[in-house]
């Protein structure tokens, strides 16, 4: 669910990466939770959401990225 995947990105200790900025876990979940609130209402579930709010910027069009363990892959991911 939503729920239970903002609270792994919320305590995974990655660093997210949007337009070209890191911030660390819990930023990058409360982020998240803003954008969904923003645009939920263009999601039915977490995949669409990974899909349409959590993979890029939606002001910059710009991917996110995120760093676990010294591993950077799209956020999408």
């Amino acid at each position: 669910t939503l729920h239970r995947l903002l609270q792994f990105v919320e305590t995974s200790g990655c660093t997210f990466v949007r337009n070209g900025k890191g911030h660390d876990a819990a930023d990058a979940a409360d982020h998240l939770r803003l954008k969904y609130g923003r645009g939920g209402k263009y999601v039915n579930n977490a995949d669409q959401f990974i899909e349409r709010l959590a993979s890029e910027s939606s002001w910059t069009g710009k991917p996110y990225t995120v760093t676990c363990d010294g591993k950077t892959r799209p956020s999408g991911e």
